[in-house]
């Protein structure tokens, strides 16, 4: 998936594997979502400042984990869009 900068998909693809998983380095994070860790490092910025309602990003050591905190955004709505996002490219 591509998405040009600045675009919230981004964010959201990150948000979305980050979810799937449960818990994910930075490594695997670029690995998953094929975006540079550049910019990873800068959706992962995005998470953490509150940028998306709702959601907590959670670092321990190297390892992101995410807490729904309800409203907002549905981590399940979001995860089917992403895989059907996936069968698009």
């Amino acid at each position: 998936m591509k998405f040009g900068k600045g675009d919230i998909r981004r964010t959201l693809v990150v948000l979305c594997v980050i979810s799937q998983e449960k818990e994910i380095t930075l490594n695997q994070l670029v690995a998953k979502t094929g975006m540079p860790k550049g910019t990873v490092q800068e959706q992962l910025k995005t998470l953490s400042a509150g940028q998306i309602p709702c959601i907590k990003l959670v670092k321990t050591g190297s390892v992101y984990s995410v807490f729904d905190e309800g409203g907002i955004i549905s981590l399940p709505k979001l995860k089917k869009w992403y895989k059907e996002q996936s069968r698009i490219v």
